[in-house]
Parts: structure tokens; C-alpha cells; sequence
């Protein structure tokens, strides 16, 4: 059921961004990031098994902002919300 949870949020994400306007995709990202996330803790997956404790967000931070500042062509806010969005689900599965 929990799996059935997390593809249909995704699923449903994937098929949103593509129908609204531009402007609706990082608040929309946003909130699905917070669903799956609060999905993923309501299951038990700590903080740090979601690679947000204390000793890796500022790995993660660092990495954020070395690629904002090398002027990539992938938007660091597409790129979370698409690596997120997989990791919750590898996470999901690995803890199941």
C-alpha cells in the first residue's frame, strides 16, 4: 500500500508538471517533496536514512551550492525534486 502511495504521487506529479503553466512546478515540487517526505517519516525512515541528519545535510548543502555557482544547465531545483522523488522510493523499498 505504501509503495501504491509513493508511484501514484509520483505518477500524478510527473503528469502535473507537464499539464500547468511553468510557474506551478517548483511549488508543486515542493509539495510533493513534503508529502513523500512526511510519508516516509510516518513509516519510520529517519532522518538520517533520508540523508537528512545531521551529518549529511551539510555534505548535501555543499553540493547544492557548488552547483548553483558552476552555472550548470540543470536547474539545482529540477534536479532535487527529480533525485528526491527517487530516493524516497529506493529508501521506501529498502526499509520495507
Amino acid at each position: 500500500m505504501r509503495l501504491l502511495l509513493v508511484a501514484a504521487a509520483l505518477a500524478a506529479t510527473n503528469t502535473l508538471t507537464n499539464r500547468l503553466p511553468e510557474v506551478w512546478y517548483v511549488p508543486l515540487c515542493v509539495v510533493v517533496s513534503a508529502l513523500l517526505l512526511a510519508l516516509a517519516r510516518w513509516d519510520g525512515i529517519s532522518w538520517s536514512d533520508l540523508g537528512l541528519g545531521r551529518d549529511t545535510v551539510r555534505r548535501g548543502l555543499r553540493w547544492c551550492e557548488l552547483r548553483r555557482r558552476s552555472g550548470s544547465l540543470i536547474a539545482p531545483a529540477s534536479l532535487h525534486c527529480a533525485l528526491n522523488g527517487a530516493g524516497y522510493v529506493l529508501a521506501w523499498l529498502a526499509a520495507t
